[in-house]
C-alpha cells in the first residue's frame, strides 16, 4: 500500500516531463521484473521490500488511465468507460484473494507472482508493438501544495479514498468467508514451509489452528 501511494505521486509528477508511452511501458516492465524478484525472495524482509517496490512500479496505469480514456473517447463514451474502469477497480480487492487462493491449488506462494510477471510482460510487449497510447496533457506547474488547497479536489479524493479503504478493509476481514478455511490453510501452510526453508535453524512445525 505504501509503495502504491508513493508510485501514484511519482508517476503523477513524471507525467508532466516524460512521454506517457514510455512511462506506461516502463511501469509494466518494472512490474514484471519486481514480480519475478518477489518470487525469488530469500527472506520475508526481502519479500516485503520487493512488494513495496512492486506496488510503486504498478501505480502508473492508475495515474494515466482516466486521461487516456478522455483522449480516446468523446465525453459520453469516456464517462461510460470510466464507470466501467471504476467497477473493475472496485471488484479487484474482492476477487484478488479468491484468485490467489485458487493459484495455490496449482503451485506454491510464488505462483501469483509468476502470473503477474507474465501478464505485465505480455502487456508491455503488446503496448510497445501497438504504440498508440495518447500523450497525457501537460498540467500547469503548480505542485501538490496548490492541489491540496483545492477544496473540490479534496472532496473527490477523500470520497474515493474512503470507498477504496472500506473495500480493502472488508476484503481482508472477510477472506475466510470468501474462500473458506481450507484455502486459508493453504496460504498459511505455504508461507510456513517457505519461512522454514529460508531458515538454517530448526523451526517448529506449522500446524493448522483448530
Amino acid at each position: 500500500m505504501c509503495g502504491t501511494c508513493a508510485g501514484l505521486l511519482v508517476f503523477g509528477a513524471l507525467s508532466d516531463r516524460f512521454s506517457t508511452q514510455r512511462l506506461f511501458v516502463g511501469s509494466l516492465v518494472a512490474t514484471c521484473a519486481s514480480s519475478l524478484a518477489c518470487a525469488a525472495a530469500s527472506s520475508i524482509e526481502a519479500l516485503i521490500a520487493l512488494r513495496t517496490l512492486q506496488g510503486a512500479a504498478a501505480a502508473a496505469p492508475a495515474v494515466f488511465a482516466p486521461a487516456i480514456l478522455k483522449a480516446l473517447f468523446d465525453k459520453a463514451r469516456a464517462v461510460r468507460a470510466m464507470g466501467l474502469l471504476g467497477s473493475i477497480e472496485s471488484l479487484a480487492p474482492a476477487l484478488a484473494p479468491i484468485a490467489g487462493a485458487g493459484l495455490l491449488l496449482f503451485g506454491d506462494w510464488r505462483a501469483s507472482f509468476f502470473v503477474l510477471a507474465a501478464a505485465a510482460g505480455a502487456l508491455a510487449l503488446l503496448t510497445t508493438l501497438a504504440g498508440q497510447i495518447p500523450q497525457v496533457g501537460r498540467r500547469a506547474r503548480s505542485g501538490y501544495v496548490v492541489l491540496l488547497s483545492n477544496v473540490t479536489f479534496l472532496r473527490y479524493a477523500l470520497s474515493q479514498a474512503f470507498v477504496l479503504g472500506g473495500l480493502l478493509t472488508s476484503s481482508l476481514a472477510c477472506r475466510s468467508c470468501w474462500f473458506g478455511r481450507s484455502a486459508e490453510h493453504l496460504v498459511t501452510s505455504s508461507l510456513c514451509r517457505w519461512v522454514q526453508s529460508c531458515s538454517s535453524s530448526p523451526q517448529p512445525t506449522c500446524q493448522r489452528a483448530s
